[in-house]
């Protein structure tokens, strides 16, 4: 997105239990935080305590898919093209402008 930064603090899943937890042990996530979980081309919000946005993204960071204010109990198509997702707070996605087609960059911390 032109050099803009999305998110302050983008955490990375490192291994298949970070990955398969998620965001579930949260009970919120602030307007800077984020979790990228790769590899994954679907995700759901079973057990989740809030409403979240996710962003599928494709080898090349293109957003494949977006999905803005995801309440809990629902679950995404599977993405095929997508190699990854960006969780992050409801409507951050939103307010920040990404649209489907944009490149993002993932630059976790650690």
């Amino acid at each position: 997105m032109n050099g803009k930064v999305i998110l302050a603090d983008c955490r990375a899943t490192t291994n298949a239990w970070e990955r398969m937890c998620g965001l579930l042990p949260r009970s919120s996530l602030g307007d800077q935080e984020g979790l990228w979980i790769a590899p994954t081309n679907s995700v759901h919000t079973f057990f989740m305590r809030f409403v979240m946005d996710a962003a599928f993204l494709d080898r090349k960071g293109r957003v494949v898919a977006l999905y803005d204010s995801m309440k809990p109990w629902r679950h995404t198509m599977i993405h095929w093209r997508a190699v990854g997702v960006l969780e992050t707070g409801a409507g951050v996605l939103t307010r920040a402008g990404v649209k489907k087609g944009e490149v993002l960059e993932i630059c976790p911390i650690s």
